[in-house]
């Protein structure tokens, strides 16, 4: 019994000195798992080929013609944001092609943007697809951001989308925006 008594008092000691470490080493905690169910919010591009499905806490707004833009604030002044875009007549079919076309344009004004990968990837249930992913820093915050896109063609459309989160909430926020990217509805 004096074992089984010793052993639950370490562990909740370990417990308790990994909560100190954390608070005191400034390391956060990641988040739960957000599910699909709990997003709540949908905003149409202005065409309705693509409703974005998300969580609270997102300000949806309208990029170039038909594209929707999603951002958030984070605690420390960060943003990060998730672009989703359709094009109803791509300049090509030819879903190599309009990632090449598209993925070049949509990081040629990303300061200091270094590709990290570049792979052919199943995006959105899409075989086939052009992935990358990459840094930038943005030039208010000078702060380095991670980023991944995606484009492929479906349906005789084109689709591109890309998030950028700052580096220091890659890993912990990754998650969430991947699942609103899985979540986005085609309406082709």
């Amino acid at each position: 019994m004096r074992t089984l008594v010793a052993l639950v008092a370490l562990a909740a000691t370990q417990a308790g000195c990994d909560k100190l470490a954390d608070k005191v080493l400034g390391r956060h905690q990641r988040p739960a798992p957000v599910a699909p169910s709990t997003f709540t919010e949908q905003y149409a591009s202005p065409h309705k080929l693509v409703t974005a499905h998300y969580p609270p806490g997102f300000k949806p707004s309208v990029g170039g013609k038909n594209g929707i833009i999603l951002a958030r604030d984070n605690d420390d002044g960060s943003d990060e944001a998730i672009s989703l875009l359709c094009i109803a007549d791509p300049i090509s079919q030819d879903s190599a092609g309009f990632a090449k076309v598209v993925l070049a344009a949509s990081t040629s004004k990303l300061t200091g943007y270094k590709q990290l990968t570049s792979r052919t990837a199943v995006c959105n249930g899409v075989a086939g697809a052009t992935e990358i992913t990459g840094t930038w820093v943005d030039d208010k915050s000078n702060r380095t951001l991670f980023r991944r896109a995606c484009a492929f063609t479906r349906h005789g459309h084109g689709y591109s989308y890309g998030y950028s989160i700052p580096e220091r909430y890659a890993a912990d926020h990754m998650p969430l925006f991947q699942a609103i990217v899985e979540a986005t509805a085609f309406n082709d």
